[in-house]
């Protein structure tokens, strides 16, 4: 493997970088490289896929520097990092902890400790940084290591950050006390939560100010009048061409959840009336999550619009019919190099015959975009296919997110063109998923388990 492919392999997460480290003589020479990833961010995306940290803890032990690494990443820990980077370097921390690493649960603390000081008069908190989240983080991986003793801490701690900034910036704590549920049981947290709160006063504060929260979002949310068509064409009418509306999103996801029949009936007869493409396109999104209601002729006159924004909508909004004609408009979609736009057509629409032509065309990306890696998921999990194996392996080797990697391997399963060597390597995955699938395939399979 050259260093640009075991790099490719590596930011990526694959196991094929963690098999060529634990096969490879010459190891010393990919040392550098793993390096470099640790001390840089390279999750996609994090809220689904998590980080690579432990992924990159199992390069390190495969390099045999584990020593060498930690006192580099303890160095680079305590400074101001980004979000992203903070939370690859605390799994790959916690990975040393459960490995048994006492100084790397050392490590942990004084980043905990480092930033508890800092909230206390922090004033901003930019979005790179997120402070906040970053502690909120460490108070998790605190009740992780050191159990209920840290819990306690916590609360008092939190406590204390909400008592000296006497504002609300620092002052909710929902996930940390979700995973202390979690871990302890919610009776447990609770039962002392009220207990203490009579005792301490920052574990009052914490109780207190976590409570006013909590009861305002649900006031919030119990308030909140029925989206009708009237309030959300007046709430797209508010935002200028040259804007994205994600104030609308969520008015539309209720609209699109919540609607009658004869409400989406108004809908449709209202965007084909309307003569604003940005208006026409927002409206229409509403039917990438409902089916549209009347003749699909409009969808496919819009499928051939100039506007791209406009097209997409209208190409997602048929891309949930199964029907001959969007058969027909995936192909030439995929024949006149619109890749992403066919494949989303062929999720319902999908025939045997078409594997050679998304052969043809996936083949083509050195990148796999996230879209491509979506559709060709979602296709060939709907749809069985022998022939897919080349197709899948190459959105496999190429796609950024490891999430809808590990659906590929399933696909890749389901199809039965999923190789053991694929499999094998597929243990050293970064994403947990992928790694429970291949141990439970490779022993139905009756292979060793290690790569040979």
């Amino acid at each position: 493997m050259t260093d640009k492919e075991f790099l490719h392999q590596l930011r990526r997460g694959i196991g094929s970088a963690i098999v060529e480290l634990r096969q490879n003589d010459n190891q010393e020479k990919y040392k550098e490289i793993v390096y470099r990833c640790c001390l840089k961010d390279i999750g996609y995306d994090t809220q689904v896929e998590g980080t690579k940290g432990y992924y990159l803890y199992t390069a390190i032990s495969a390099l045999g520097c584990e020593n060498e690494f930690l006192e580099t990443i303890t160095e680079f820990y305590m400074k101001r990092l980004p979000h992203g980077l903070m939370q690859q370097i605390t799994d790959i921390l916690l990975s040393y902890v459960w490995d048994g690493s006492s100084k790397a649960a050392t490590v942990l603390r004084n980043k905990y400790d480092q930033l508890k000081k800092s909230l206390i008069k922090q004033k901003v908190f930019p979005y790179r940084y997120c402070e906040r989240e970053q502690f909120e983080e460490l108070m998790i991986a605190s009740i992780n290591i050191g159990k209920w003793k840290y819990f306690k801490q916590c609360v008092d701690d939190a406590g204390a950050i909400i008592q000296a900034r006497k504002d609300d910036k620092c002052s909710y704590y929902d996930w940390f006390l979700y995973s202390a549920e979690a871990y302890f049981g919610k009776s447990k947290v609770w039962k002392y939560l009220n207990n203490a709160s009579t005792k301490s006063q920052y574990v009052r504060s914490f109780v207190t100010e976590y409570q006013k929260i909590e009861i305002t979002r649900k006031d919030h949310q119990a308030e909140r009048p029925p989206i009708i068509l009237k309030f959300l064409i007046e709430e797209i009418q508010k935002y200028s061409l040259a804007q994205r509306p994600y104030g609308i999103i969520g008015y539309c996801i209720r609209f699109a959840r919540e609607a009658s029949k004869e409400e989406l009936i108004d809908l449709a007869k209202y965007i084909e009336a309307e003569d604003n493409d940005f208006i026409k396109t927002q409206l229409l999104r509403i039917f990438r999550r409902v089916d549209y209601p009347l003749k699909k002729e409009f969808l496919f006159d819009l499928a051939h619009s100039h506007n791209l924004e406009l097209r997409k909508a209208a190409i997602n909004a048929l891309g949930r019919f199964k029907d001959e004609q969007i058969h027909g408009l995936a192909v030439e979609l995929l024949e006149s190099g619109e890749t992403e736009f066919g494949l989303s057509l062929l999720k319902e629409n999908w025939k045997k015959s078409d594997d050679p032509l998304i052969r043809k065309v996936v083949m083509k990306f050195q990148r796999v975009t996230h879209p491509m890696q979506m559709n060709l998921r979602d296709i060939y999990s709907k749809h069985r296919s022998a022939s897919c194996g080349e197709i899948l392996l190459h959105a496999y080797r190429n796609g950024d997110c490891s999430f809808c990697r590990s659906e590929i391997v399933n696909a890749m399963g389901k199809n039965g063109v999923l190789t053991d060597k694929i499999l094998l390597e597929c243990q050293y995955d970064s994403y947990d998923e992928t790694r429970k699938y291949a141990n439970r395939l490779i022993k139905r399979r009756g292979l060793n388990g290690e790569e040979s």
